[in-house]
């Protein structure tokens, strides 16, 4: 006879994790994360392919440092984050599609991202093709060949720049907040394996078959970040005029509107500015870094062990890495990652003296640089607000934007007036990391204060109370 006292308890209830209107199984947030990978490792091929190449290549057409500097520094994304960043931010906050409100963007760049790849790969043929229509010079070709190069780099990074934003904000739409770190952890182990084999493959290739290198990596880019775009699916968002949090104002006063909020807050200034300084210390020394070894007598194949040493010691301490994200928060991690590069580059300006001491530099450095990649994605997605994260997230790049358009050009030109003296780049690199650490400092303690108040202003509760942010420092 059945024991009716004792009835069978009821089957655990699977956990489940929520962003915004999504809610995942395990399993749903296992392809999520797949998903999201793949799309990140298409930019990070392209990006670990194309940044050597167009370094070597700037050079052996006769480039200036200052010219290396606009376009191998990133000043093509700077002039996107001033003068476009904030209005494409705001249209996509505000964008309700069949497809969500960042994919739209996403897949509009890829074409032009593609085809400005294909031009950089015969960019000397397209040169000799049009002086042969135009009767012009022979004598001149290199000359056309480097302006067109130019131009298609510039095109590459602005829709680069505009794909990068939009994905950001895709992964803070549709990722749980609480596993941001993980993500970017897992991002980092694949990468920097991806990195080791590119590098083993590539450098040592990079003098004779550059052209098949951007071929490569258009196919593998348009394939790769276009199938991602196409089958990640964003969620539900509030009607644009039911929103709280999206006032609606006209979008061309995007500039006058947002740069100000950045300048006005201190909180959102001194987060702006130590993210500038932070990322143009670690693109200064990466932007001259094939110029530099070259100038220590230092081979493209031995530039590439470097880099692989350096990405199989940050692959080991890439998934921990996020996981300390996670539990002790971004911006706690960021700030002793940036102190020790602050010490790192310090002893670079007087150690290194030669092709060896060059190596160790470039290892201990790019390191330190690869735990910052690892811990820094996710800390303006802990700190700024979730709803208006890509106007939020725009309006302070601004002032990286401003700053990243200006110092990669000056650096170019310092070096041009010294004779091409790149220990100076470590010399600024440490100037910008102790600025860096200061400021990060700042917001750390204006963060913890905050949080000690019981009146707060309204647009500071959701970053200091964790309203969709991660919590406290």
């Amino acid at each position: 006879m059945m024991n009716l006292s004792n009835p069978c308890p009821p089957a655990e209830t699977p956990k489940v994790w929520h962003a915004g209107s999504l809610i995942y199984t395990r399993a749903g947030l296992t392809v999520l994360f797949a998903l999201l990978i793949w799309g990140d490792l298409s930019i990070s091929i392209k990006d670990r392919l194309m940044v050597p190449t167009v370094q070597y290549l700037l050079k052996h057409y006769g480039a200036s440092d200052f010219l290396i500097g606009i376009l191998a520094g990133g000043c093509s994304a700077a002039a996107y984050g001033l003068f476009l960043g904030p209005t494409i931010g705001r249209i996509s906050d505000r964008t309700r599609t069949r497809l969500g409100r960042r994919i739209p963007f996403l897949i509009i760049s890829v074409p032009f991202i593609v085809l400005s790849i294909l031009g950089l790969a015969y960019a000397p043929e397209l040169a000799h093709a049009i002086l042969l229509l135009t009767g012009g010079s022979p004598q001149s070709e290199n000359d056309l060949t480097l302006k067109l190069f130019s131009g298609f780099m510039v095109i590459s990074e602005l829709f680069s720049t505009m794909a990068l934003m939009a994905f950001m904000a895709l992964v803070n739409d549709v990722l749980p907040r609480t596993l941001l770190g993980r993500f970017f952890g897992s991002f980092r182990v694949l990468s920097l394996l991806l990195g080791i084999v590119l590098n083993s493959l590539v450098f040592c290739r990079i003098e004779t078959s550059s052209r098949w290198i951007f071929i490569s990596v258009a196919c593998l880019f348009g394939l790769g970040f276009l199938s991602s775009a196409l089958t990640i699916k964003e969620g539900t968002y509030p009607p644009v005029e039911e929103s709280k949090d999206l006032p609606h104002r006209p979008l061309t006063t995007s500039l006058l509107d947002l740069f100000p909020k950045c300048l006005l807050e201190p909180y959102y200034l001194c987060l702006a500015l130590a993210l500038a300084f932070e990322v143009a210390a670690i693109n200064g020394s990466s932007t001259f870094m094939i110029p530099f070894a070259t100038s220590m007598h230092v081979s493209m194949t031995t530039v590439g062990e470097c880099l692989n040493a350096m990405f199989a010691v940050s692959l080991l301490m890439a998934y921990p890495l996020g996981i300390g994200v996670d539990r002790f928060h971004p911006l706690r991690i960021c700030l002793v990652i940036v102190s020790l590069l602050s010490l790192v580059t310090l002893a670079e300006c007087i150690w290194v003296h030669d092709g060896t001491t060059f190596c160790i530099g470039l290892v201990l450095q790019g390191i330190l640089s690869g735990c910052w990649f690892t811990a820094s994605p996710s800390l303006t997605q802990r700190l700024l607000p979730s709803e208006t994260y890509g106007e939020h997230f725009a309006s302070v790049m601004l002032v990286g934007a401003v700053f990243g358009l200006l110092f990669a050009p000056a650096l170019g030109l310092v070096l041009d007036h010294f004779n091409h003296n790149y220990l100076i780049t470590f010399v600024v690199a440490a100037t910008l990391h102790v600025l860096a650490l200061c400021l990060f400092l700042v917001v750390y303690i204006m963060n913890r204060s905050l949080t000690a108040k019981q009146e707060m202003r309204p647009e500071l509760q959701e970053q200091v109370l964790g309203g969709g942010t991660g919590g406290t420092v």
